[in-house]
């Protein structure tokens, strides 16, 4: 990951449960959210993560975390630099990477602009070693580097690996917010 000077690899696991907050008690709101990330394939569709102020993610389990300062920083920054690109496509601002085999997972991103609305973009395709899109792209010829780097570290919010996930009341609360 190149973006940011300083690597936010491993947040997840540096983050703890938070103290003010669980599943039942959080109440996310536009106003406090900063990011979500969720995906569609051809076998599953599911919930990353989601970013939110002053310090908190939510996970793909709906767990409640207080991120470590220099990480949310990191991850919030890349939010920032991610809302200021432009769109990658006429398909929900989504930039597709190369790859040899169709049918890829898409990973769908609402992050919150200066304006405080919320910009949808995505990756067709990602991956951690590509990062050549199928095309130029508003005059990229690969994915830029806070994408192709928040994309990354929010993967590592979704636990266990497995695509098929127990529904939790706290995160339709969040995709409600950011569909």
């Amino acid at each position: 990951m190149t973006s940011t000077s300083i690597s936010a690899e491993g947040w997840h696991t540096r983050a703890v449960p938070h103290p003010d907050h669980d599943a039942l008690t959080f109440q996310p709101t536009i106003d406090n959210l900063l990011f979500t990330h969720r995906f569609s394939a051809m076998c599953a569709e599911g919930f990353v993560m989601a970013l939110f102020l002053p310090d908190i993610a939510v996970d793909s389990d709906g767990n409640v975390l207080k991120v470590q300062p220099q990480d949310f920083v990191i991850l919030a920054t890349l939010v920032k630099d991610v809302a200021r690109l432009p769109d990658g496509g006429p398909f929900n601002g989504v930039w597709c990477l190369s790859s040899t085999y169709t049918c890829q997972a898409r990973d769908h991103l609402n992050v919150k602009t200066p304006e405080g609305t919320l910009k949808q973009s995505g990756v067709y395709a990602w991956s951690p070693r590509n990062t050549a899109l199928a095309a130029p792209t508003a005059g990229y010829e690969h994915l830029p580097s806070s994408l192709h780097e928040l994309v990354g570290y929010s993967w590592e919010a979704y636990a266990g690996g497995s695509r098929e996930k127990k529904p939790s009341p706290l995160v339709d609360v969040i995709t409600s917010l950011a569909p």
